[in-house]
């Protein structure tokens, strides 16, 4: 036993040297965002007035030119044929510029106080051309709109947004820029795309801004209500390609879809973010009387879970999509018990068997009287032509995420609001050193699907369904506050149906900072291990039997730093007790008020720690460095605290009025105490305290 024991340590060793290595490789290319973009001195505005350039007047319907050949008028739309400045002044009324160079070089578009629009397709379209530069002249407003449908001469690389590119494309200068986009995307690059600044407004039915190879922007102001995706980057087939960076500016985005979405990396070096998608977090959540009367079910949530999260046949997709009421939805889960087996929940016979225990508890998603998905504050009808945003819906396929990339997010500083439908932060990997972070969600708050690492900023979870979630989580530095309905950070475990790595390899690491959870659900989770070497852990967990402040599969190795847990008993779990740092589990014979007072103190009456939990509990596990092995202290409870406090953790206590104690004697890193061992009124009684690993006695 004791050799088998020794083999998965060093093996457990080896699995986290891995881990941490390849992860803070990984890391510190993200760090340096110079090898994602560079500019050159052309993409930033500088003045136009005393170098040479052609003067185009938009009268109308028709435009005059006063300067070089390079630029021809055919009807209403203008071909700009060769580099160099044109500066556009006036209205045309409906048209299209058209740049399709045939020699090398740059060609900068600069826009004086113009409003372009076209009834029949993009009002710019940008063919060919090395690089393209629009300018926005500093206190002008700009304005294009496009067609509700575009009419093509053939479908052949035609333009499918306001702003289409074919090339690189810039767009600096200190004016604004207003696009109403009325058929698809506002502004569409093929290449790459970088904003160096201005203010830009955006209405669009789809997506709002797309650079296909690269999405670049600093020193801009941008605003966006579109019905698909707020930012976007396409390019999957290069690996080089398909990534946003995003350093510094002020972004408003309403989305439909994904307010920020890549093919490849996110990286956001500073900033201020204001992002809204899917209509955000608003939903009610419905009591289990309305749920198991089949009544009131006007949300798809349950409908969602099972067809993003477990694996169903095509035509039990078709089924599910179909479905309007809980009894419908039950029967289709009594019709396939496979799918029951893949989330974990008994079988009823009929839809009263169901407890509302497990209608309440975070075996199901619960449901909403809201409207499904809908778009936060829809765009006027004369404005827009979106059967989404018409409909005031998001369909029911569609990515609602805040910020999401397919392989990683790094954010390195800026302030953000992110208010989705479905995870606020989703990626591969997801490394976050610095910046404010306000999160309120119907999903996960923070979910990689492989590694999170958080080293650093003030991240606060108001609201979400977990709160941080990946197969390894390494938390080093940083303050974060995390609201759950289900677990509020959970190391994923390993699904049968896929062939993912073994369990041994999942992981939570907490080497420093502070986190504060307060979860429905598991408070730590980890279908893997748990390490805490470091920092400060406070655990308000659930109130019901069903889950536990702290869960874990295999080990929970305490070395180092402070750890409060508070919840239920039922499955409550202490750390193990190979652990190098001393921890106590106190279980009470009944659920304690919110806000009672424990307070530990040494043989001399020296204060320990003092610890006011938020919310209702019936266990608590304490361990801090000053918990010393073959020293005796009382644990006091009931009485009254005062003094600083922070989360329900205090210091430079008193503690006055005291009705019940525990006196007890460390002699192993973890020891688990009992109510039944109390001394009341100051008269003792039999002390009993045992060391066993990992379990309370229930």
């Amino acid at each position: 036993m004791a050799k088998n024991q020794m083999i998965f340590m060093f093996l457990s060793l080896c699995s986290f040297l891995l881990i941490c290595g390849c992860t803070d490789k990984a890391v510190e290319e993200q760090k340096d965002i110079s090898k994602l973009v560079s500019y050159e001195k052309s993409d930033y505005y500088s003045p136009w007035q005393e170098d040479t350039f052609t003067l185009i007047q938009l009268k109308g319907i028709t435009a005059t030119i006063d300067g070089n050949d390079g630029a021809v008028v055919e009807g209403n739309q203008i071909f700009i044929y060769t580099t160099g400045t044109y500066v556009f002044e006036g209205a045309l009324d409906d048209g299209q510029i058209i740049v399709d160079t045939k020699d090398s070089g740059n060609v900068r578009l600069v826009f004086n106080g113009a409003t372009i629009h076209s009834s029949t397709t993009s009002p710019i379209y940008i063919k060919q051309a090395d690089k393209t530069i629009i300018t926005l002249e500093e206190n002008t407003i700009n304005t294009l709109t496009d067609a509700s449908e575009y009419v093509y001469e053939n479908v052949t690389d035609q333009p499918t947004a306001t702003i289409y590119s074919k090339d690189d494309l810039t767009i600096n200068g200190p004016g604004t820029l207003t696009i109403k986009s009325h058929f698809n995307d506002a502004i569409n690059c093929n290449d790459d795309l970088k904003i160096t600044g201005g203010t830009i407004d955006i209405t669009a039915p789809d997506d709002g801004i797309i650079g296909s190879d690269l999405l670049a922007i600093k020193d801009a102001i941008i605003n966006l209500t579109v019905g698909g995706d707020g930012l976007k980057s396409t390019n999957h087939e290069v690996q080089s390609k398909g990534h946003i960076v995003l350093e510094s500016g002020t972004f408003t985005i309403n989305a439909g879809g994904d307010g920020i979405q890549s093919e490849k990396i996110v990286a956001i070096r500073g900033g201020k973010y204001t992002i809204t998608t899917g209509g955000g977090g608003q939903k009610r959540i419905e009591t289990s009387e309305e749920i198991s009367t089949g009544t009131n079910f006007n949300n798809r949530e349950l409908i969602e879970y099972l067809l993003h999260h477990i694996e169903v046949s095509d035509e039990v997709k078709k089924q599910l999509e179909g479905v309007e009421t809980y009894d419908k939805a039950l029967a289709i889960l009594q019709a396939n018990p496979e799918m029951l087996q893949q989330i974990s929940i008994p079988m009823p016979s009929d839809s009263s068997s169901f407890s509302d225990k497990q209608m309440n508890g975070s075996m199901l998603p619960q449901f909403s009287t809201a409207s499904p998905n809908p778009v936060k504050q829809p765009l006027p009808q004369e404005e827009m032509n979106s059967p989404i945003l018409q409909n005031n819906r998001v369909p029911s396929n569609k990515s609602t995420k805040g910020i999401k990339a397919d392989t990683s997010i790094s954010i390195m500083g800026g302030t953000f609001n992110i208010n989705s439908l479905e995870d606020a932060i989703h990626g591969k990997d997801i490394f976050i050193s610095d910046g404010i972070i306000h999160i309120s969600t119907e999903d996960d708050a923070i979910h990689a699907d492989d590694t999170v690492t958080l080293e650093g900023g003030n991240v606060n979870i108001a609201k979400s369904y977990e709160g941080i979630e990946g197969k390894k989580i390494i938390i080093r530095d940083g303050t974060y506050h995390v609201f759950a309905e289900d677990d509020g950070v959970n190391i994923q475990g390993e699904n049968s149906q896929t062939n993912q790595s073994n369990n041994d390899e999942r992981l939570l690491l907490i080497e420093g900072g502070y986190l504060y959870v307060n979860a429905d659900g598991d408070g730590l989770d980890s279908n893997g291990s748990i390490r805490m070497t470091g920092g400060t852990v406070i655990v308000y967990g659930p109130t019901n039997n069903n889950n536990g402040p702290l869960d874990y599969d295999h080990t929970f190795l305490m070395e180092g730093g402070i750890l409060i847990a508070a919840g239920s008993d039922g499955k409550a779990q202490g750390v193990s007790n190979n652990s190098s740092q001393n921890t106590i589990m106190m279980t009470f014979l009944k659920e304690q008020q919110a806000n009672t007072s424990l307070y530990i103190t040494d043989s001399k009456e020296n204060e320990i720690i003092a610890v006011k939990p938020e919310k209702e509990f019936q266990s608590i596990v304490i361990s801090t460095p000053d918990l010393k092995l073959n020293q005796t202290y009382t644990l006091h409870y009931g009485g009254i605290l005062s003094g600083e406090s922070i989360d329900g953790l205090y210091r430079n206590t008193n503690y006055q009025n005291g009705k019940f104690s525990v006196e007890f004697t460390i002699t192993s890193p973890m020891t688990f105490l009992h109510e039944n061992n109390v001394i009341k009124e100051n008269r003792e009684v039999n002390l009993f305290f045992h060391n066993e690993p990992m379990r309370a006695p229930l």
